[in-house]
């Protein structure tokens, strides 16, 4: 398999390093992402609009292609929706579709840099001030 340390996700031009966790039993990579997502009021930081989606690239150096994924806080086409799920399945329908991932071929994806130090912190990154 391919080397867990080489993973890393991109986002707006930036790199954002997964770090690879441990156990007794499994390796993982994780990272934190914050990002602001509602706007009830003036709020902490006043300048930096909410974003009603999240799109990351999960890239790895040794292949050729990465995946695209975008989450939406709504409906994909933001619309409102005509009613309360009328149970789970359809509630989880709805979770389903608001994750749409797509393959990216490496040649296609812009050059990227490191973040700047201050918007660093252990395994998070602040996407509000990229």
């Amino acid at each position: 398999g391919l080397p867990l340390s080489g993973w890393q996700l991109q986002y707006a031009g930036y790199n954002l390093p997964l770090h690879v966790v441990s156990d007794d039993e499994n390796n993982v990579c994780i990272a934190d992402l914050r990002y602001r997502d509602f706007f009830p009021w003036r709020g902490l930081y006043p300048y930096i609009e909410p974003s009603s989606l999240l799109s990351v690239l999960l890239t790895h150096p040794k292949l050729k292609h990465s995946l695209q994924m975008t989450f939406h806080n709504w409906c994909v086409d933001i619309k409102p929706y005509d009613r309360l799920p009328t149970n789970f399945d359809e509630a989880r329908h709805r979770q389903d579709e608001r994750l749409v991932i797509s393959i990216i071929h490496q040649k296609e994806i812009p050059h990227a840099i490191n973040p700047p130090l201050s918007e660093t912190t252990g395994f998070t990154y602040d996407l509000r001030k990229l």
